[in-house]
């Protein structure tokens, strides 16, 4: 029989259970706090947390996964999560738990539910002692709305794209910090002529788009009010050319990091028809001075050469005066060359037009130029199907001398002289300082090998009076004159020349189906007649010279200093009045006005 405990015995076994008890109670407690800060912080935080076994059956989740598909959490236990939030019989394609049960490591997917919601999901495989899976938690997070944000910000972005690659003006990004060019749009390509990859990453300074001073001209302008509102700047393109561009730029920040955005707008078209303008208008400026100044001194060269032929007509040659009266002739004659080179720079010469051949002018013009000036070789490249042209040959001819005079004198030790004619249309003189019009034309081009020109001389070449020579040997009217003459047929005149280089001047003249007539040239003679002449000037001085000259060569002359009073006279004896002769330009009535009332 077993020995009973004694009192002490029992009393000592009690107090080590009450210890046991107490030591349960705590770990229980214990427990149960560490299990309730687990529960609050898994459902502190924004994340869906389940526990799952490894047949996906949910064991555990927290507040938010039940909230999110609107369930108590003891209702979630023991279902699948493709039940609950697939409302799929089987896991879903790509699932990430499903993956990390196989493979044992972490893995993440996107994916989206039937309600369209977005969720980036994650597995974690729980190991036990022995290292082997015995559950997976997975952890998702609605990303919804940043889905939609980004899918947004993207469209955003494609806009911007496409609103930036369209833009009719040339736009680019650059890095304030390393001035590189981390983005261009076509518009800065094409005017730029550069390739998207040949810009990208590289500095303005590396592609020599500016000018040092105009570069940091813009940088201190940028950096003292962050943006530029339309600053002038020449912008050199991938082939040399220079572009005249006013440029709008801002800094802007993106991710932290700033940028400028800059915008050219490219006013080179603007430019050169603002100059065109310009040079337009001094020119019929300056032609106007030079139509007046050549008709009045005119009447004075017509004075004085009816004078002298008058003086002639009754002066035997043995006379001593009468060489003196011939050299004054000479004079008078040199005088109006002069005046008929300034009448043709004012276009009001008289211009006698009909079909002709150029290149058979140029042939017979070159011919001539050749054996004056032995020192120059001259080269002809003319087109076999040449179009034929309406003008005044003699006109078209003075210009052709005076181009060549003018390489000639620029090549005082000899050298080369090109003359090249073929036919183009007014697709092919663009960018010029004129705006052609439609149709086709002969193009005459006369290449130098002389000096060529500074861009100061360039901008006067064809002002009347200006030239480079020394005192007597031009009169500066040579290419005013060429100017003139081409105008008043209608065409255009451009010269291209650098110093040391040569120069090339290029003539267009409207071109003509209408066929050319060859001229034959009769020898001219003083003839004598009868009749009755009515002579109308405003020119005393003409007017008297020109009685006497008519009267000597045996007409009845009539004279009247107006035309009021040339009407008058004609009314009354138009019977008799076998030819009026009329000065078009009078004070009061014209030539004009007065030959419309004697009809």
């Amino acid at each position: 029989m077993a020995k009973r405990p004694t009192y002490e015995e029992l009393e000592q076994r009690v107090k080590e259970l009450e210890g046991q008890a107490d030591a349960f109670k705590r770990a229980h407690d214990e427990l149960r706090k560490s299990e309730q800060e687990k529960d609050a912080i898994l459902n502190s935080i924004l994340e869906v947390v389940l526990y799952q076994d490894l047949e996906h059956r949910m064991l555990w989740g927290n507040r938010m996964a039940s909230g999110s598909v609107y369930l108590p959490p003891e209702k979630l236990v023991g279902r699948y999560c493709y039940e609950v939030w697939q409302q799929r019989s089987e896991p879903c394609p790509g699932c990430p738990v499903v993956k990390t049960r196989e493979t044992g490591q972490t893995q993440e997917a996107q994916i989206t539910t039937p309600d369209g919601r977005v969720w980036f999901v994650r597995g974690y495989p729980v190991l036990d002692a022995n290292g082997d899976i015995g559950g997976v938690v997975e952890v998702k997070l609605e990303i919804t709305d940043q889905k939609r944000t980004k899918e947004a910000l993207r469209d955003s972005e494609g806009r911007y794209r496409t609103q930036f690659d369209l833009s009719p003006q040339a736009m680019a990004m650059t890095d304030v910090n390393t001035g590189r060019l981390i983005e261009v749009n076509d518009k800065f390509c094409e005017v730029t002529k550069y390739s998207r990859e040949e810009l990208i990453g590289r500095t303005t300074t590396e592609c020599q788009f500016y000018s040092k001073g105009d570069r940091d001209r813009f940088i201190k302008k940028l950096k003292g009010s962050g943006e530029i509102h339309g600053l002038e700047m020449d912008f050199r393109t991938k082939d040399g050319s220079i572009l005249n561009t006013l440029m709008f730029s801002k800094l802007i920040p993106i991710s932290g990091k700033t940028f400028i955005l800059s915008i050219f707008l490219d006013l080179t078209g603007q430019k050169r028809l603002e100059l065109q303008l310009q040079r337009a208008r001094k020119m019929e400026a300056i032609g106007t001075l030079a139509g007046g100044i050549a008709h009045n001194f005119n009447n004075v060269l017509t004075g004085i050469q009816w004078s002298a032929s008058l003086m002639l007509c009754d002066m035997d040659y043995t006379n001593p005066h009468h060489e003196m009266l011939v050299n004054i002739q000479k004079q008078v004659e040199s005088g109006a060359k002069l005046t008929g080179q300034l009448l043709g720079y004012a276009r009001k010469g008289r211009y006698d037009v009909k079909p002709v051949d150029l290149n058979q002018l140029v042939e017979d013009t070159s011919d001539m130029f050749r054996r004056t000036r032995k020192e120059i070789t001259i080269h002809r490249d003319l087109a076999e199907d040449l179009c034929g042209i309406e003008a005044d040959e003699g006109q078209i001819e003075q210009v052709l001398l005076n181009m060549c005079v003018n390489a000639a004198d620029a090549m005082p030790g000899g050298g080369d002289l090109t003359l090249r004619t073929m036919n183009v249309t007014h697709k092919d003189m663009q960018g010029n300082l004129y705006d052609p019009k439609p149709g086709t034309y002969v193009v005459l081009k006369v290449t130098d090998t002389g000096s060529g020109m500074d861009k100061e001389t360039l901008e006067r070449v064809f002002d009347p009076f200006f030239t480079t020579k020394e005192m007597g040997r031009g009169t500066g009217l040579g290419l005013a004159s060429t100017y003139g003459i081409i105008k008043g047929h209608g065409g255009y005149i451009d010269v291209d020349s650098e110093r040391g280089r040569g120069t090339t001047f290029s003539i267009y003249l409207p071109s003509s189906d209408k066929q050319v007539q060859k001229t034959v040239k009769t020898a001219g003679q003083i003839i004598e007649g009868r009749g009755t002449i009515l002579l109308v000037d405003d020119e005393a001085m003409i007017l008297n010279m020109g009685l006497k000259m008519l009267e000597r060569l045996g007409y009845t002359v009539l004279g009247a200093k107006e035309g009021e009073e040339a009407v008058q006279i004609y009314r009354a004896k138009k019977d008799t009045i076998d030819l009026v002769i009329l000065d078009m330009i009078m004070p009061k009535m014209g030539g004009g006005e007065a030959y419309d009332r004697m009809k």
